[in-house]
């Protein structure tokens, strides 16, 4: 599952990996790039951190050296066991995995899924 916003969903976190603190950093850093990153999705895995920003427009002010830089610098600092992750910009909606959920979505005409907890 992803994680979006500040609300807590263990399953976009790997042990360790905590993106509160994250943002807490990139916000003390650059209040526009955290503004943008506060409404973002995120997944943690195979040593990757995709950032889903849902809109090309977020996703072309993300995709610079300027943040792809700081985001490497905070993952060095507030994050060391993911100082070497590679980080993955994407444009839209992370993938809803289940396939019941998944066609409820699709014939919505969208959405997201929400957990309760």
């Amino acid at each position: 599952m992803m994680k979006k916003r500040s609300q807590t969903n263990d399953s976009a976190n790997p042990p360790g990996f905590d993106w509160d603190q994250f943002l807490a950093g990139i916000k003390s850093k650059s209040v526009p790039y955290y503004a943008i990153l506060s409404k973002c999705e995120h997944e943690v895995a195979e040593d990757c951190l995709k950032i889903y920003t849902r809109y090309p427009f977020y996703k072309k002010k993300l995709n610079t050296n300027r943040f792809l830089d700081l985001v490497r610098e905070e993952l060095s600092a507030s994050q060391p066991a993911f100082a070497e992750t590679a980080v993955n910009i994407i444009d839209s909606k992370p993938r809803i995995e289940d396939e019941v959920m998944a066609k409820v979505a699709a014939v919505m005409g969208g959405g997201e899924v929400v957990e309760n907890g």
